[in-house]
């Protein structure tokens, strides 16, 4: 089959036409897209929408109630109580239990450490394990590393700082 003049003329025509075509949907895509971005900005900067506003005072009052719900003054839960010389920290629910398993993991290691000092024999032959308490002291075990047998236990009290052998 042999391709006449006629046929390419026609091929070029529509190919031509697709470029046009494709072109003038960008320039007009783009302008578009301008002019959304346009509105948008109007929106945000001259608060010509009231969505925009429904949005930041959704924000406040969420802000509010969790403020209302979780303040904290001098390391003391209070809620809805406001002083006039302090500014609140508003701690979650999460991050106060972050602290608090900080808190305790800090407390065990030193309990173990008062152990060690107190044993005061060559603590890399042995190994110390601790215990929480019901009363907030720990009981540390002594265990020799070749046989596995507890040889001590020291009461551990982290807040008076504390040591006695059970």
């Amino acid at each position: 089959m042999r391709i006449t003049n006629r046929t390419k003329i026609i091929i070029g025509i529509i190919i031509i036409a697709l470029i046009i075509a494709v072109i003038y949907f960008k320039v007009n895509a783009s302008k578009n897209s301008n002019e959304v971005e346009q509105n948008l900005f109007d929106t945000v900067i001259n608060g010509e929408n009231d969505t925009e506003n429904d949005i930041t005072n959704e924000i406040n009052n969420i802000v509010n109630e969790t403020t209302e719900n979780n303040v904290v003054i001098n390391n003391t839960t209070t809620p809805s109580q406001t002083q006039t010389n302090s500014t609140p920290t508003v701690i979650g629910k999460e991050e106060q239990e972050s602290e608090q398993a900080n808190t305790e993991e800090q407390n065990r290691q030193k309990a173990i450490e008062m152990a060690q000092k107190e044993w005061g024999i060559s603590i890399n032959d042995y190994d110390f394990q601790d215990e929480l308490q019901t009363d907030g002291t720990y009981n540390v075990s002594v265990i020799n590393k070749t046989n596995r047998t507890v040889i001590c236990i020291y009461n551990v009290n982290v807040q008076s700082g504390t040591v006695t052998e059970l």
